[in-house]
């Protein structure tokens, strides 16, 4: 029995692992093809390559940003304490949202750059890579099997 339960768990250590390769793989290569998208947009519309730190169109989008950073982590904060909380990605819904709302701000104050489609860019990237992984791993507290 002792030896049965052993070669059960390596089994389910075995597809644990395999699973998450799978899943660097794919990051690996959406991150790949959202850089190589990056680059074909800043070409094609010329748009020059941003500083280290992100500068905003904006006092308004710093201002919008930091009150969904705040909000999301309240939210976040509020359900870990008050609920069970078994919700397993909501940094990406942040993300998504903060670049959704960089987005907007940059096409409605500065339509003519179109650094926005950056932005956009990075929407998918985020929305994309969280879909990926709500359905690659499964809730926790469930077996893989």
């Amino acid at each position: 029995m002792l030896i049965q339960n052993k070669t059960k768990s390596a089994g389910i250590s075995a597809l644990k692992g395999i699973v998450m390769l799978k899943f660097l793989i794919f990051f690996a290569v959406l991150s790949v093809l959202m850089f190589l998208i990056d680059r074909f947009i800043r070409k094609k519309y010329n748009i020059p390559k941003e500083e280290f730190i992100y500068r905003t169109v904006n006092k308004a989008q710093r201002i919008g940003e930091i009150i969904i950073i705040i909000l999301a982590g309240a939210a976040l904060l509020i359900a870990a304490v008050t609920v069970n909380f078994n919700y397993r990605f909501p940094v990406f819904i942040m993300l998504f949202c903060v670049y959704l709302f960089r987005a907007y701000m940059e096409q409605k104050h500065e339509p003519h750059n179109k650094r926005y489609l950056i932005s956009l860019v990075g929407c998918v990237y985020v929305l994309l890579l969280s879909v990926a992984a709500y359905f690659w791993f499964p809730p926790l507290g469930t077996c893989l099997l």
